[in-house]
């Protein structure tokens, strides 16, 4: 039997999950007036109650989750604790069968938070409410007989317990029918209850995966101290097709937010119990999602004796990063990280049989695709059957394609749409005399309950202020532009709680403009005591005061971010350095701040605890024209609201009409597009030039075109000499090539069109290779990292023979930066990179560049970078990241690289010109300082106060990891305090964190 709610009903829902709103965005009640459930409450909550007590008892489809979710936000309006709608029902039990319909319907986490804050004394003289209570809460009772048993079982998995108390409860349900009804519909619910418990919690999935009790008494007990009793339907779909511990590579395609950390969890913990000896991979594409793994995955499996080792940045394998991996089970590592690691150490991938694809839809990222396409297809290559993939993401329609690659098989898929959040958009819209206010027009292409509209939003009366010099009433005119009612759209947002502001760019069209506008209507809000929303309300006003003084540091006191913060809001994109945007991010998720504008690199795999998102535009600035984010983008990007156990749903705001298409396309799945792969894009690409400039196929021809064309040469190039291993005859070069190319997801792909000229230009470029470098230099190509031309580049040009290589330098040795910077002029990569007109982006010369490099590694911050050589802090972070951290220090690495192959028997590099790059790319002075940020340390200006107090005040023997991490262990306390004078209370914190972490 179906759940049918009629339209009169459905509207008294929409209605009341409005009236639900109005209370989240903090409006006037006044604005309800017209409802027609004003006077039918009590109509209302007995129609809502018999479904619900009929769902309940099981009278309608298994199917009707999201009718059965509309009853229970309907319910919500009677749990209210702003209005008392009518006498005579107990709220604490609305509260329970409001949760009880959640947790029916799948939703677990929003049952949980529904209930969270009812104490269990409530029901202590109502045994069977009590025992509701503690399963809907997740904690057990001793004092109520049929919780202590779910205690008992949760422990040993004994499921006889739960048939003695379904038993029981069936008794009382007879006898209430008989005698009591309210104990017959208490009972009822009972039942149900933990019919779905006895289905769901977490030891009937995984008896299912292996029978043994004992081989899952850690994970279980663990998860249950973490309040953990149930998979999501999602994870539950998974298991149950095999992803665990099926042999076969397997695909998951599954909503953000959808617990797929929790299963990463599950997977790595069966293998290793499975295979002690074996290694793990786990792919995060993105630095910030491999730092929040490091801080939330790599700790949840400490328990179970998995050693983690977390790694990214850099481009220079060091020795101890590889005694970190042979010593750990798991690795969570970017995929540019692996094959630079693999490069130097190749025998690293000898006990690797599982590898986990993290964001999976990133195989085809402009910036992340080609490491990632090309390590898995290596991988393919190399280990044949002996190595099983695990595939994983939101957003990949095609990704059975993806996963037959992957050597998966049709039965080794699982898809699911399931959210353990509610999700929710709305629009922006004007209405009444004059547009005097805005609504906001919720699920607007939906039917009514999902759809509603929610008056009074905003009202530009809440703008008006007499002006002090005229005495007339002004209006701000919020409305005026696009910023600005963005702006007010976050603000307005904040009572319901935390809020991210979103705009795809970083500058002044995008969350630099945005950060402005708030400001404005910040100080508009505390000069005039407008009735708006003020950040510093929502914020912890101790850990603000810890964050501007740290900033202010770091960068200076006038600078934008410093200025936001004494507002009670941040920023975050991703030209702020790593670990500034960590401690944003922190700040974010622990709830010290509630509103944060931002770029999608805090969409990009990192989990936070957001209720709202307002999307400025879905339109990015490229090439000075405007381009749609892809839908692909938007999906992630709004996928990162309303996060399980935070929120019991999410809220998308459109302000701007012309966003809403796009918005929701991406929401219901509409024509998302296919991953094709990385060298896909390039092939398509370079047949396009192909075919606008007419150019013939050949090598002369190719290597005559523009910078931009050549770097997509590189890219094949690249392709060739990482795919084809070490013990290649070059006579078969081409041949070879072309099979393992065919290796690659983006052949499998291309039309055949495509495959065709994707195969002339692997023959074209393998003869390049051929006819250009021995087949000893081949090793060393593909050893050292880099591409053919910039190896050719350098054996042509530069002074391998100059003793410098063998001598040790000092970090700031200027002999050693000299010879360095004078190799730039062969590098025309470089110059098209970072110059303009012949001189370096925001710098000028390239003896400015050099100066600029030696304050940077001296411990310079970015306010007294930015003061000496008269560039804003922003070009200034511009340069460090785009010019000195990864141009420059990439570019130097591979030049080492290059030299180190070229070493003759009994020579070797010292390890001060090896690091050297390292210390360029983070700006430290002393080999010690790198130490503290392999063992973990990640706070620049604490790293370079540590080292400098160590090196001062200890004796040292030795930098290794160990005696580091000895010594600080020891002295954590002394050291403390004795910088405290010296640096920010942040950074004191940060040590101490990293310190204890270590």
């Amino acid at each position: 039997m179906k759940l049918e709610i009629s339209k009169k009903l459905a509207n008294w829902i929409a209605q009341s999950e409005s009236y639900q709103t109005y209370i989240d965005f903090n409006i006037e009640e006044s604005s309800i007036a017209r409802y027609t459930i004003i006077g039918k409450y009590q109509d209302f909550f007995i129609s809502l109650y018999s479904l619900s007590i009929d769902f309940i008892k099981g009278k309608f489809e298994l199917d009707e989750a999201k009718k059965s979710i509309a009853l229970s936000r309907g319910l919500e309006l009677f749990t209210s604790k702003t209005k008392d709608i009518f006498s005579g029902i107990n709220k604490d039990e609305i509260f329970l069968l409001t949760s009880s319909l959640r947790l029916l319907s799948g939703f677990s986490s929003t049952s949980l938070l529904i209930v969270k804050n009812i104490e269990l004394d409530h029901f202590k003289d109502k045994d069977t409410y009590e025992f509701i209570l503690s399963i809907l809460k997740r904690n057990t009772i001793a004092r109520n007989p049929f919780s202590k048993r779910i205690s008992e079982f949760l422990y040993n998995g004994d499921f006889s317990i739960i048939k003695e108390l379904l038993d029981a409860i069936e008794e009382k349900i007879s006898e209430g029918l008989n005698n009591d009804i309210d104990a017959y519909a208490a009972n009822t619910i009972a039942k149900a209850v933990l019919e779905y418990f006895e289905k769901n919690c977490l030891w009937s999935t995984l008896i299912r995966i292996d029978a043994d009790i004992n081989f899952w008494e850690r994970y279980v007990s663990k998860n249950i101290e973490n309040n953990i009793w149930y998979f999501f339907p999602s994870q539950v779909e998974a298991i149950g097709k095999g992803i665990v511990n099926s042999e076969k590579s397997f695909s998951m395609q599954m909503p953000t937010s959808a617990g797929k950390t929790s299963l990463c969890e599950l997977i790595i913990y069966y293998h290793n119990k499975k295979k002690q000896s074996s290694k793990i991979i786990l792919l995060a594409p993105f630095r910030a999602l491999a730092s929040e793994l490091k801080n939330s995955l790599a700790k949840r499996l400490i328990p179970y004796g998995i050693t983690v080792k977390t790694l990214y940045g850099g481009s220079v394998p060091t020795s101890s990063e590889k005694v970190s991996i042979d010593e750990s089970n798991l690795l969570i590592i970017t995929p540019e990280k692996m094959m630079a690691i693999e490069d130097v150490f190749p025998d690293i991938l000898n006990d690797v049989d599982l590898v986990i694809c993290d964001e999976g839809h990133l195989l085809d990222d402009a910036n992340r695709g080609f490491d990632y396409e090309l390590f898995l297809t290596r991988l393919k290559i190399i280990k044949g059957d002996a190595i099983r993939f695990i595939y994983l993401s939101a957003i990949v329609p095609n990704i059975k394609d993806v996963n037959i690659w992957l050597g998966g098989e049709n039965d080794s898929i699982a898809y699911s749409d399931f959210r353990p959040t509610i999700l929710e958009y709305a629009v922006v819209e004007a209405y009444g005399e004059k547009n005097a206010a805005f609504s906001l027009n919720v699920n607007p292409k939906s039917p009514q309950p999902k759809n509603y509209v929610l008056y009074s939003f905003l009202r530009k009366e809440d703008f008006q202020y007499i002006n002090p010099e005229t005495g007339r009433k002004n209006t701000y005119n919020f409305w005026s532009s696009k910023k600005s009612l963005s702006a007010a759209c976050a603000l307005k947002s904040l009572s319901s709680g935390a809020v991210a502001l979103f705009a795809p760019t970083k500058r002044d069209s995008g969350v630099s403009g945005l950060c402005d506008e708030l400001i404005s209507q910040i100080d508009l809000k505390n000069n005039y005591s407008l009735n708006l929303p003020d950040p510093r309300d929502y914020s912890d006003q101790e850990y603000l005061s810890l964050l501007i003084e740290y900033f202010s540091q770091l960068f200076s006191e006038e600078y934008l971010l410093v200025q936001c913060l004494e507002r009670g809001f941040v920023f975050h994109h991703g030209s702020l350095p790593q670990y500034a945007r960590e401690i944003v991010e922190s700040c974010v998720r622990d709830e010290k701040i509630k509103l944060v504008v931002c770029t999608t690199t805090l969409a990009e795999g990192v989990n936070l605890p957001l209720k709202t998102l307002v999307v400025h535009t879905t339109k990015r600035q490229t090439n000075q024209r405007w381009h749609n984010l892809t839908n692909r983008e938007i999906k992630n990007l709004i996928g990162r609201v309303g996060r399980a156990g935070k929120e019991k749903s999410g809220f998308i705001i459109v302000p701007h009409q012309e966003d809403l298409q796009l918005i929701h396309e991406a929401s219901e799945n509409i024509g998302i597009h296919p991953v094709k792969g990385y060298l896909y894009r390039i092939i398509e690409a370079i047949t396009e030039a192909i075919r606008t400039r007419g150019i013939d196929l050949s090598n002369q021809i190719l290597e005559n075109q523009n910078e931009s064309f050549l770097k997509l040469i590189d890219s094949i190039d690249s392709a060739i000499l990482d795919l084809i291993g070490r013990d290649v005859n070059l006579s078969t070069l081409d041949e070879i090539a072309s099979v393992l190319v065919e290796s690659t997801f983006s052949y499998t792909q291309s039309s055949e069109e495509q495959k065709k000229l994707f195969k002339e230009l692997i023959r074209l470029r393998s003869d390049k290779i051929k006819n250009n470098i021995s087949e000893e230099s081949l090793i060393k190509v593909r050893t050292s990292g880099s591409n053919l031309r910039f190896y050719l580049n350098v054996m042509e040009n530069v002074d391998l023979s100059n003793e410098i290589w063998l001598s040790k330098v000092q970090p700031l040795d200027l002999t050693w930066i000299d010879f360095l910077f004078n190799q730039l002029e062969h590098f025309e990569f470089i110059n098209f990179e970072v110059q303009e007109e012949g001189q370096y982006n925001y710098i000028g010369s390239i003896a400015t560049l050099k100066d600029f490099v030696i304050s940077w590694i001296q411990g310079m911050s970015y306010g007294k970078l930015s003061e000496i050589y008269e560039i804003s802090i922003d070009n200034c972070l511009d340069v460090v990241n785009d010019h000195i951290s990864y141009q420059l220090a990439n570019l130097f690495s591979n030049l080492i690289r290059i030299r180190e192959q070229e070493l003759a028997f009994g020579e070797s590099l010292d390890e001060s010109i090896i690091y050297w790059p390292l210390l360029l790319q983070h700006g430290f002075e002393k080999t010690l300082m790198l130490t503290l940020h392999s063992l973990g340390f990640t706070d620049r200006i604490g790293i370079i106060a540590l080292a400098n107090y160590i090196e001062n005040n200890y004796i040292l023997t030795s930098i290794s990891e160990s005696s580091i991490a000895e010594l600080i262990s020891e002295n954590l306390s002394s050291i403390l305090e004795n910088l405290a004078p010296e640096i920010p209370r942040l950074s004191s914190l940060e040590i101490e964190k990293a310190a204890n972490n270590i």
